[in-house]
């Protein structure tokens, strides 16, 4: 006499659901917090960038602060840094100079944006002490 194996087979499908829903639900899990910090790691190397090319910029000011305490620019100066963006990155600087007391002071200001993050920065800048480069003063 042979007895009948449905019901063995109903609880074996409902226990291969029950682990197919719980796998489901732990690579729902992984991917959600992937994602997060995919994003928190796109944030962080945006701000990074803007770090880097923000003291890039004040080198760059500081250099050439002694020709113009000579000659004094008449509008911002906005170096190009598309060498320092990361890959799908935009931005623009800026630097306004001002005179001050027998001395110039500047104004850095930097914005980058990578998709639906941005981040600004404004740095000010006192080239009282800046001198010309030895190599650049006449002799």
């Amino acid at each position: 006499m042979t007895r009948p194996v449905y019901a063995r087979r109903g609880f074996v499908m409902a226990l291969v659901l029950a682990v197919m829903s719980l796998v489901a639900g732990v690579l729902a899990l992984l991917a959600s917090y992937s994602a997060a910090y995919y994003r928190n790691h796109q944030a962080e190397r945006l701000k990074l960038a803007t770090e880097a090319a923000c003291a890039s910029v004040a080198a760059y000011a500081r250099a050439h602060a002694a020709e113009w305490a000579a000659r004094p620019p008449a509008s911002p100066v906005s170096p190009d840094i598309a060498a320092l963006m990361p890959p799908g990155a935009t931005g623009s600087v800026t630097i306004s100079l001002t005179p001050a007391d027998h001395h110039l002071r500047g104004n850095l200001s930097i914005r980058l944006t990578q998709g639906r993050y941005a981040v600004e920065r404004e740095i000010n800048l006192d080239f009282a002490a800046a001198r010309a480069r030895p190599e650049l003063q006449p002799s």
